[in-house]
């Protein structure tokens, strides 16, 4: 029985990833960031502020200027939502009314930082569909490790095997594996490996294929699931 969906936030629900990749390609190109630094993204993508620090001053040194690098680029980021709002991901919000409909719990589980979300919240207006949220700084052990989905699971009380995560990264996925809960993916702008092929309980193509494989899964439809 699936009791709650736990949504990942940035290029699952709001198709910010491409947002972030562009505002990073801006600090490269004006010279805030050193030139391979886009050969390093992939592998931080779905990981907390502090875990991306951390991979910055492995492979930079430990003097290089992170929370500078983030002013920057939160900064950026404002500009570019100021001119453009937040993009949404095809079938936002109707997957959320659909699911209140059923009387599914959601979360919204991400890696990015409390006052990032309350921004999204206010500007979108989508706050009210959700039970809790964990954010980035909720967590000592982000993405990949499974803590935020068991804090969320835990704050909806709700068991792992009653959650469904709706992510698009693979360390999402490797998160909500490790969790013990079934994951949809949902690919962005990561192409997944053979790993996380098989570590998502299915890929889909867009949110409109989760809610009828929570109704298939709650009316023990066996058959729908296999199509």
């Amino acid at each position: 029985m699936i009791r709650a969906v736990l949504f990942d936030m940035d290029g699952t629900l709001f198709d910010t990833e491409v947002v972030l990749c562009r505002v990073w390609q801006k600090m490269v190109d004006a010279g805030s960031l050193p030139a391979d630094f886009m050969g390093l993204l992939p592998s931080m993508v779905g990981k907390i502020r502090s875990a991306i620090s951390a991979d910055l001053r492995a492979h930079y040194g430990a003097d290089f200027p992170v929370e500078e690098i983030f002013r920057q680029r939160a900064e950026l980021v404002q500009k570019e939502l100021d001119l453009h709002g937040v993009p949404l991901k095809p079938h936002v919000p109707q997957i959320f009314e659909e699911l209140r409909e059923r009387g599914i719990h959601m979360a919204l589980v991400t890696s990015t930082s409390a006052p990032s979300v309350a921004d999204y919240m206010r500007r979108t207006g989508f706050g009210e569909y959700f039970s809790t949220y964990v954010t980035g700084n909720r967590v000592s052990n982000g993405k990949p490790a499974p803590d935020c989905f068991l804090l969320a699971a835990e704050e909806l009380g709700c068991a792992p095997e009653e959650c469904l995560v709706v992510e698009d990264s693979n360390n999402g996925v490797r998160a909500g594996a490790a969790a013990g809960m079934r994951v949809i993916l949902i690919p962005d702008i990561q192409e997944p490996t053979p790993e996380i092929r098989e570590l998502a309980w299915r890929q889909c193509r867009s949110l409109a294929e989760v809610t009828p494989l929570v109704d298939a899964l709650n009316e023990g439809d066996v058959q729908g699931l296999l199509q």
